[in-house]
């Protein structure tokens, strides 16, 4: 659960396996060398984060806490900006319903994107405020790369949009076939702004190569295509 990449690795949140020693639930966990090993960063054994974000660079996190623990109340929104070390408070004014995701920009601290059942949200101000940037459908995946906000929205069909985060501009994506199916996460290569993976909700991965030109299936519905 709440699964962001960096740098240097991921943070992540959830529960550990059945043959692990490690507390249950696992509150949040960073690694630095590809899952070998995980560091504790906060809250362990005491929260579950299903709603985190992660800035790929600058490490901002971005949570829902579901339950009250130790140093925070139930159902409020935190951020914290040194690595997980402290935690403040986010008022999230305006991000109304059942949040999904949310996702911080890589570098800039200030923007914060989250997809929920209304729609996709953009906070310009470390999430003390929300915009609802979509007519009211169910927000279904937001992503921010260093010039784009993408956003998955589902209303009878899916959708995958680009929008410019200096001018507001949006280009809805060609998605490949999806049967009573949408967007769950998405991500694009940091390295190569042309490599981009989706997942649905139905467990389906779809990459392209080419900026989304073409989509290639790797695995249908769980099973390695």
């Amino acid at each position: 659960m709440g699964f962001s990449a960096t740098e240097d690795g991921f943070y992540t949140s959830g529960h550990p396996g059945m043959d692990s020693n490690l507390p249950n639930p696992l509150g949040i966990k960073k690694s630095n060398d590809f899952g070998e090993t995980l560091q504790h960063v906060a809250l362990e054994g005491e929260t579950d984060f299903h709603t985190m974000g992660v800035g790929y660079s600058n490490e901002v996190i971005f949570a829902l806490n579901p339950e009250k623990n130790s140093i925070m109340e139930t159902n409020q929104y935190y951020r914290s900006e040194d690595g997980g070390q402290t935690f403040k408070l986010a008022k999230a004014n305006g991000l109304e319903g059942e949040i999904m995701s949310v996702a911080v920009h890589p570098t800039n601290p200030t923007l914060i994107a989250a997809a929920g059942a209304k729609g996709i949200y953009l906070s310009q101000d470390k999430g003390e405020t929300f915009e609802q940037i979509t007519e009211e459908m169910t927000g279904t995946a937001v992503y921010l790369s260093e010039d784009s906000l993408w956003y998955g929205t589902f209303q009878g069909t899916p959708q995958l949009v680009k929008r410019s985060l200096a001018e507001g501009e949006e280009k809805k994506i060609t998605l490949p076939k999806m049967e009573e199916d949408a967007v769950l996460y998405f991500a694009q290569n940091p390295q190569n702004e042309k490599e981009m993976t989706f997942v649905s909700f139905k467990g389906t991965i779809f990459q392209s190569t080419d900026g989304a030109t073409s989509w290639q299936l790797l695995v249908k519905e769980g099973m390695v295509h």
